[in-house]
């Protein structure tokens, strides 16, 4: 064989070589990334989710209704909204702010509350009469962090953030401080977002703005999230107008869910509160404006 020929030959093996060795390198990446990765992913998926699934509890939490529209002690104004006070050993919180920050000033100064000390805050949903009385906190902008569910106007992040505010968007369950969490988002319409807190010996203590997802959903939802017992569920439930049916069946679900204290405020409606307290008198807790509940482990 000639010279000529021996050279054509090793030419033709070399590239019937590099044709060889490229199948296998698109083989190997078509199998890493179409067979192997996902698995892998649902894997790394399920090593997180377990990690995450270790939470944070306290030894006691002490809950302040700074607005409502029902009344429940002397001196204070109602309101059509909802603010409560949270003092946890670590933080001071505030959930929602009422519709005024004139309402929101006095009720706190009558109820002996330093909205100065107020490191959080946490806007259930965009609606009005619970967002109208942030601007009491305006002087305290600049040390204070507000955590909002989707939906909110861009505009209106905006305008936090030019007042100092710390804002951030919440699409998942996030720990805000120690034992305090905000469940993730859940659609009514519109967004909105609840406050879940974990008491040692007690369980979840969640916090509802107007339950526009429904109520029933959202400690549904917050059961399965941290798969701990709730003790308690306060805050607007959205039945003032719902039929007496409606309102039975989300009572059952709430029962079935082992939840031992219910506290309808705000737009839950008197239909819910007579239903309560007639048919499950050791689960209802009556509030409004001015409660106080402290919760110890």
């Amino acid at each position: 064989m000639g010279d000529e020929n021996i050279l054509v030959l090793l030419k033709t093996t070399l590239f019937i070589l590099l044709a060889i060795l490229a199948v296998m390198i698109i083989l190997t990446y078509i199998y890493y990334n179409q067979v192997a990765s996902p698995n892998i992913y649902r894997e790394i998926s399920n090593m997180t989710r377990t990690s995450r699934y270790v939470f944070d509890s306290i030894e006691w939490v002490e809950l302040i209704v700074l607005v409502d529209n029902n009344p429940f002690k002397p001196g204070l104004r109602t309101a059509w909204g909802l603010s409560i006070y949270i003092k946890t050993p670590y933080d001071n919180i505030l959930f929602d702010t009422g519709p005024s920050p004139d309402v929101l000033e006095h009720n706190a100064y009558m109820l002996n509350v330093d909205l100065t000390k107020t490191h959080i805050i946490v806007l259930s949903h965009r609606h009005g009469d619970h967002t109208g009385g942030l601007n009491a906190l305006d002087e305290y902008a600049y040390r204070i962090k507000v955590y909002v569910p989707p939906g909110f106007s861009p505009f209106y992040l905006e305008s936090l953030r030019a007042r100092g505010y710390q804002v951030e968007v919440v699409n998942d369950t996030v720990e805000i401080s120690k034992g305090v969490y905000i469940l993730k988002p859940l659609y009514g319409p519109p967004w909105e977002q609840a406050l879940v807190i974990i008491v040692k010996g007690k369980g979840l203590i969640i916090l509802t703005g107007c339950s526009h997802p429904g109520v029933d959903n959202i400690v549904r939802e917050a059961v399965q999230e941290f798969n701990i017992k709730p003790y308690m569920v306060i805050g607007g439930f959205h039945l003032a107008s719902a039929s007496l049916s409606r309102i039975k069946s989300i009572v059952e679900v709430l029962v079935k869910l082992d939840v031992e204290k219910i506290y309808p405020l705000h737009c839950s409606g008197d239909e819910i509160r007579e239903y309560l307290e007639h048919m499950y008198p050791e689960l209802y807790g009556e509030g409004g404006v001015g409660l106080n509940l402290t919760i110890h482990s």
